[in-house]
């Protein structure tokens, strides 16, 4: 979990060698359908992948955004804290 505030970069390591998430910088943005959530320069690292990407994932639905290995999923969730 990373917890940021619009407009601001964030990033978290985890317990994994090799393993952080970052991006320049977070948006909330509406449409009829409800929230989306923007990452800008969005980069995942874990020991046998890295994702460099500017990403728009729905509030709360699941989006793959990469192929960890031949049989897992990168996988993220987006919710807006209030």
């Amino acid at each position: 979990m990373i917890r940021t505030r619009p407009g601001k970069p964030a990033d978290s390591s985890g317990v994994l060698p090799l393993s952080q998430v970052r991006f320049r910088a977070g948006w909330i943005n509406s449409d009829d359908k409800g929230r989306i959530i923007s990452f800008d320069g969005l980069r995942v690292q874990l020991k046998t992948l890295a994702i460099s990407e500017d990403i728009d994932l729905r509030e709360n639905q699941l989006v793959v955004i990469g192929k960890a290995s031949p049989d897992g999923l990168l996988v993220a969730v987006a919710k807006v804290s209030e």
